[in-house]
């Protein structure tokens, strides 16, 4: 079994959640022709609005927890599934089940799904990056 430094894991949760958020942006551009102009602007600046929010109240305390807790692993090599929490693996199926569920619904209209997906991938993104620049050692 392969084993990988710490560094290495911190890095693996910035890639997947770079990866994620530009899936889930990446599904926006589509619905452009499905929305009129003002419904497709006011989704996009409810999602901006949303994404400043998840990433202020959510995102970065998930970032801080998920550095201090592999800081904190003992050993120097670890399985690579330990960039995240096995709570957080049971959190992401609901999350990716939601998101099927929201994009492929015909009764649920796009301009209320776009802001969904537009708020959560800019804030993957960023967090995702901030995996990057914030200090590898144990935050408070």
């Amino acid at each position: 079994m392969l084993k990988f430094n710490k560094r290495v894991l911190i890095l693996s949760s910035s890639i997947t959640w770079v990866l994620v958020g530009i899936m889930l942006l990446a599904r926006i551009p589509a619905w452009y022709n499905v929305l009129t102009p003002s419904e497709f602007y006011l989704s996009a600046s409810i999602g901006l609005i949303l994404a400043v929010i998840k990433v202020r109240y959510v995102f970065m305390g998930t970032v801080i927890r998920n550095i201090n807790r592999i800081n904190k692993l003992k050993g120097e090599s670890h399985h690579i599934l330990l960039f995240h929490s096995f709570k957080f693996y049971l959190m992401i199926l609901p999350m990716i089940g939601g998101g099927i569920f929201l994009r492929t619904s015909d009764f649920i209209p796009k301009y209320y799904v776009l802001p969904i997906y537009l708020g959560v991938g800019l804030a993957l993104v960023y967090s995702g990056m901030k995996f990057l620049i914030t200090p590898h050692k144990t935050l408070k």
